[in-house]
């Protein structure tokens, strides 16, 4: 059996940039910080067999990628999903930051 991810509510991706709807699978808020305050888990490629995430800021900071399996990745988005954020709640340097790493994968 796979866990086939759902992308987030069509509310929280309003007025968010193309590239955004089709790559994040979901924004969660992290608090208290730590080190950053924001998680992004991205959609995985068909084949692949973890879910990649990474760290954002509140200003122009982009910390590490991590990586999650399937099952991790269930949990993880289940227990935060009272964290997660919209894109238009998101400061504008992160929405540049996230913006700036999709188009230079």
């Amino acid at each position: 059996m796979t866990y086939r991810p759902r992308g987030m509510p069509r509310r929280f991706l309003e007025g968010a940039p193309e590239i955004v709807r089709k790559k994040v699978l979901d924004m969660v808020e992290v608090k208290p910080a730590a080190p950053l305050d924001f998680d992004i888990l991205f959609r995985p490629e068909p084949g692949d067999s973890q879910i990649v995430g990474l760290d954002f800021g509140r200003t122009d900071l982009r910390g590490c990628h991590f990586f999650l399996e399937w099952h991790e990745a269930r949990a993880f988005r289940e227990r935060n999903r009272r964290k997660r954020v919209a894109w238009r709640d998101l400061p504008a340097g992160t929405q540049e930051m996230i913006v700036s790493y999709l188009e230079s994968e």
